[in-house]
């Protein structure tokens, strides 16, 4: 499907629509949403105007599905591929940023496979610019571990953003300091990353939002240094057990 339809949540105004300016908590509580084509809110964004020669403009996408997604084993720093399902989302994700991929000024990827192999089929080239620095957290020890079998306290402490450190392994707090060292050595312009959603939840909490980002989701976003200055939209497929579009990480919110 070319529309590539999914959920769009709207924080700010960039498009000349009025559109709710949400908290946290709101949008914990019910936020406006509205089913769009993530096409032809790229489109939209393609025409928006930076007015300073210091600001940038990210999107973030993560990975399609990956083996580790399918049976919820804990992959931070292990290297998987995509599942074929993972390649069908990222050949759709093509055809919904083929338009914005012209307006960017350079394309980066985390070095794990399933960042690289979501990059080279959704921009159409092998992505040159690969950097460690966008790699999902190190679990550690736990790394292959299966998530729901673990004791229901222990998943809690593993997602927890503020207090969680991997066993031999880095902290949730560290991935958020290398994602804003990487953003904070970038030109000024616009800049397309295939990274991972535990990266980019730690980044999306920066502007009041926490959120498990599915596959395949993108979110764009304004950078000055290293100061995510604003969020200008958060979008995530449809996730029907009918779709191709569907995520498997429901079960496993840090299967990455």
């Amino acid at each position: 499907n070319a529309e590539y339809m999914g959920l769009n949540r709207y924080f700010t105004s960039i498009f000349g629509r009025k559109m709710h300016h949400l908290s946290c908590r709101a949008f914990s509580t019910g936020s406006k949403q509205q089913m769009r084509p993530l096409r032809e809110l790229m489109h939209e964004l393609a025409g928006h105007k930076l007015i300073s020669r210091h600001e940038k403009l990210l999107v973030l996408i993560r990975h399609g599905q990956s083996e580790s997604n399918i049976d919820h084993r804990i992959s931070g720093w292990s290297d998987v591929s995509l599942t074929e399902l993972g390649r069908q989302q990222a050949h759709q994700l093509k055809h919904a940023i083929a338009e914005y991929r012209h307006t960017v000024d350079k394309i980066y990827t985390s070095d794990l496979k399933r960042a690289l192999q979501t990059a080279h089929i959704a921009s159409g080239s092998i992505p040159e610019l690969v950097d460690k620095r966008l790699r999902e957290i190190n679990f550690g020890e736990l790394e292959g571990v299966i998530f729901p079998e673990l004791p229901v306290e222990q998943q809690q402490i593993i997602t927890d953003i503020d207090g969680f450190h991997a066993p031999k392994g880095e902290s949730w707090r560290e991935v958020r300091e290398r994602a804003l060292d990487f953003f904070n050595e970038l030109d000024s312009g616009r800049h397309l990353i295939f990274t991972h959603g535990g990266l980019m939840r730690t980044v999306l909490r920066d502007v009041g939002l926490d959120v498990v980002v599915p596959n395949c989701s993108a979110v764009a976003i304004k950078v000055n240094q290293r100061d995510v200055r604003e969020l200008l939209f958060y979008w995530e497929p449809l996730t029907t057990s009918t779709s191709p579009l569907s995520s498997s990480n429901t079960a496993n919110p840090i299967s990455k």
